[in-house]
């Protein structure tokens, strides 16, 4: 705001939730009004001026939402197509996995395209960046297809977070495991068998017969 020839004061009228909470607040000429330190909620600003003639005017009234929290995260799953929620556990084959979280903001709202999750290895190298996407609610999912070239067997680090339309973001966000374990390599080392006739090796009708198999890994 600047004043020019002739116009006499610039004051503010300054409400939070439609509660007038301060005094009329002359400004000076030009001026920027601060916002820091002010409580979380909806602000509204009207600014007044009058001339030197006593004639008065107001340019309408401005709405500022102060968010300064950040959005909360809960209810980290990772789930196989089956829908068995493998959070923290393992899977043997190597298939898609959907990554789901609850995420919610008071104020500004979640930003729907900025919630993600991030996958690391036990070295901490980072295999895989994933978008998640409005589901149902708050509950937002993505895709980790675990059968990529770069993810081998081991533990993996899931890490989860997201950003409010304010920019807030948790500092921590949210993280769980998923351990990738290989197929059972299984070789069969030997196969006999024997039955309960007086001759083991020549069974007959009626006869008992056992097969013993020795398998390795």
């Amino acid at each position: 705001v600047e004043r020019s020839r002739g116009l006499g004061d610039v004051y503010k009228r300054q409400y939070q939730n439609s509660t007038h909470n301060t005094t009329n607040t002359t400004l000076d000429s030009p001026c920027q009004i601060y916002v820091t330190g002010y409580s979380e909620g909806n602000w509204n600003y009207t600014l007044w001026v009058n001339d030197t003639s006593g004639n008065y005017a107001q340019n309408g009234t401005y709405i500022l939402r102060y968010d300064g929290t950040a959005p909360s995260l809960s209810s980290l799953g990772v789930f196989t197509p089956a829908g068995a929620n493998v959070s923290g556990g393992n899977i043997t084959s190597r298939t898609n996995v959907t990554i789901s979280v609850n995420i919610t903001d008071a104020l500004s709202g979640v930003n729907s395209s900025a919630v993600w999750a991030t996958v690391y290895n036990a070295s901490d190298d980072m295999v895989a960046s994933i978008t998640l996407t409005p589901a149902n609610g708050d509950l937002f999912n993505g895709t980790w297809d675990t059968g990529s070239n770069n993810t081998g067997d081991g533990v993996y680090t899931i890490h989860v977070n997201g950003t409010d339309e304010a920019g807030n973001t948790p500092s921590a966000g949210m993280e769980t495991t998923l351990e990738l374990l290989g197929a059972p390599d299984l070789t069969v080392t030997n196969v006999d068998w024997s039955s309960n006739n007086t001759n083991p090796g020549c069974p007959r009708s009626g006869n008992s017969i056992t097969i013993n198999i020795t398998i390795s890994n």
